[in-house]
């Protein structure tokens, strides 16, 4: 028999869905490598990492690991200590020790603590990590949830019930599952709002900007801007964050430090006179108190408007250090030595790239693409 003839018995045995004949079948394709191929060949070792890795997935730990230690010694001899079969036996078989403890410390923890303690949520969130090392996203979603509504109910770890679902989150968005995300991202901001009243720690300004991240990867710029504008995270940079749209001013201050009559293009005097009015001395507080616009302009119009608001970046430059994102990210561009390779990709680029902002299903990542290209060809 070859080797494809052995895995066909394993392979057909799985079709059956049964656990018995699927063990049954996997245990007659050891017994005939065994008998046809020696007790020390390669095709016998493979079949016991079968069944090794049957067993693992049964949680049945003491005989997956027997399976995989003797499939272990067999290739060792086999093929060497260096193999890349060995490695892959031994790898499998840490597998197996370290579902095996972490199974049985939530049997203890579960035994001793409970299942609403702390401990038993950590020991469920290590189980996840195990799935996720195994390619089983689904199942370390649910054991993640499970651990976040342990903590849920428990009022002394809030902190950990809200980072907890932040990690949900997270992981959903790499999955592209973004409603669950934005779900998870909800609720962590719930928790910091409602049951911790707390808004100024960095992890509440990290959810709000988890959130913006969704709303942009699922083409909501205005909610992302929304979240990433709250009045958190504008109280962080008070001054960057300065904009005449809305704003309340006594009539002193303005005639002191009055808009910049330099500016003749569009865009960023009222950044200017952020800065101003901190190196004055003045304290500029952050409120809720959104605008509401009854007219939008074309997204062209929106494009032309941006470039106009870049050039008159570039003509401030100087002024504006570490008071613009884009000055920060073109300075780090330099310092990488890749303002060169940038402009090569966004002059092959860049008319694809305007086009799309232009149309009807603009790219939010190709806006940003676009605005440092733009900004790095002035």
């Amino acid at each position: 028999m070859e080797i494809g003839d052995y895995f066909r018995i394993v392979d057909s045995s799985y079709g059956t869905e049964n656990n018995e004949t699927i063990e049954s079948e996997i245990k007659r394709a050891c017994s005939l490598a065994k008998e046809n191929e020696g007790e020390g060949s390669a095709i016998y070792a493979a079949m016991l990492s079968e069944l090794g890795g049957f067993y693992r997935g049964l949680t049945r730990y003491d005989e997956s690991v027997d399976c995989f230690t003797r499939a272990a010694e067999i290739l060792k001899a086999q093929r060497g200590p260096m193999s890349p079969d060995y490695a892959t036996c031994i790898n499998n078989r840490a597998g197996s020790y370290r579902q095996m403890g972490f199974a049985e410390c939530l049997d203890i923890y579960e035994a001793t603590v409970g299942k609403k303690h702390i401990l038993y949520s950590a020991g469920l969130n290590n189980c996840a990590l195990v799935a996720l090392d195994k390619g089983q996203t689904d199942r370390a979603a649910a054991l993640l949830n499970e651990a976040a509504d342990i903590l849920k109910d428990l009022p002394d770890h809030l902190d950990e019930y809200a980072t907890s679902l932040a990690n949900n989150a997270e992981l959903f968005r790499l999955l592209g599952r973004y409603s669950d995300a934005e779900k998870n991202l909800l609720k962590a901001k719930d928790v910091y709002e409602n049951r911790l009243h707390d808004t100024f720690t960095p992890h509440y300004h990290a959810i709000l900007n988890s959130l913006g991240l969704i709303c942009m990867a699922t083409n909501r710029y205005e909610k992302a801007a929304e979240e990433q504008l709250s009045k958190e995270n504008r109280s962080a940079a008070p001054y960057q964050n300065f904009h005449t749209s809305n704003f309340l001013m006594a009539r002193s201050i303005y005639l002191a430090h009055p808009l910049d009559t330099r500016f003749r293009r569009y865009g960023y005097e009222d950044v200017l006179m952020g800065k101003q009015l901190q190196e004055a001395g003045v304290t500029i507080e952050h409120i809720d108190n959104p605008v509401l616009f009854d007219h939008f302009d074309s997204n062209e119009r929106f494009v032309e408007k941006t470039e106009e608001a870049l050039q008159t970046l570039h003509d401030f430059r100087e002024e504006l250090v570490d008071y613009s994102r884009m000055l920060d990210v073109t300075e780090k561009l330099k310092k990488w030595g890749l303002v060169r390779p940038y402009r090569f990709i966004y002059n092959r680029m860049k008319e694809k790239w305007r086009s799309n902002l232009c149309g009807h299903a603009p790219s939010l990542l190709q806006f940003k693409l676009y605005k440092v290209g733009y900004y790095l060809s002035l």
